[in-house]
């Protein structure tokens, strides 16, 4: 395991639910793929899957950073469903539907919005302790990050994986005092960072495994 610097060239503008995207997270869902072993709970993120990132000693969380990138533009884009109301006039049945409901259920039209971020340099960059070729062949596959791949958001050009010098005590996880990921309020070398609810650990979505943490400035 050697300190390595991981740097995604993007393509288009990014939206992210949560500010920032964990890099032993996008290792752990391939390694789930691979083994096809991937389901909507938990359990398929459990201490057993073994990704080319280093534990810190006592094994609570991976040595990698959240993503990193600096914000140079922003733009406020929406997710839209339109009610079909005039095709439900010329194909329903005036004698068997009289109201149909177009703000709850099935038929509810709305208008979602999301921030777009675009970084400098059109890149995202991790810091991680771990092994170049593995995490490189683990990501070659990953195309799309973030929320809304599917309409062409977070597309990847490149991936760049390469080792490094590391900046000096605390890396990957602390950089100048500062948590470049969630670490434990008993973590050594965090000064002066905002103290918040993070999970410590994948999968990040699963709010019951919360804790109090230092968590990072990322965007």
């Amino acid at each position: 395991m050697t300190p390595i610097h991981v740097v995604a060239e993007i393509g288009s503008g990014t939206f992210t639910r949560r500010g920032a995207i964990a890099l032993d997270s996008l290792l752990i869902h391939q390694t789930c793929l691979r083994q096809g072993r991937l389901s909507v709970d938990a359990s398929t993120c459990s201490g057993d899957i073994e990704i080319p990132i280093a534990r810190e000693p006592g094994g609570r969380f991976y040595l990698a950073s959240v993503s990193h990138g600096k914000p140079v533009a922003r733009e406020l884009q929406y997710t839209n469903r339109r009610p079909a109301i005039a095709e439900m006039q010329a194909l329903c049945d005036p004698q068997a539907t009289r109201v149909i409901n177009i703000s709850l259920g099935a038929n509810k039209g709305y208008r979602i919005p999301r921030s777009i971020t675009y970084y400098e340099r059109d890149e995202l960059e991790w810091w991680a302790i771990g092994d170049p070729d593995g995490v490189r062949d683990l990501l070659a596959t990953i195309t799309h990050l973030g929320a809304r791949r599917g309409v062409g958001l977070g597309r990847v050009m490149r991936w760049r994986v390469e080792e490094c010098e590391p900046w000096g005590d605390g890396f990957p996880v602390v950089l100048d005092g500062k948590p470049t990921r969630n670490l434990p309020l008993d973590w050594p070398g965090v000064a002066g960072s905002r103290v918040g609810f993070g999970v410590l650990s994948p999968p990040y979505w699963d709010q019951t495994r919360e804790e109090r943490c230092f968590t990072p400035e990322t965007q």
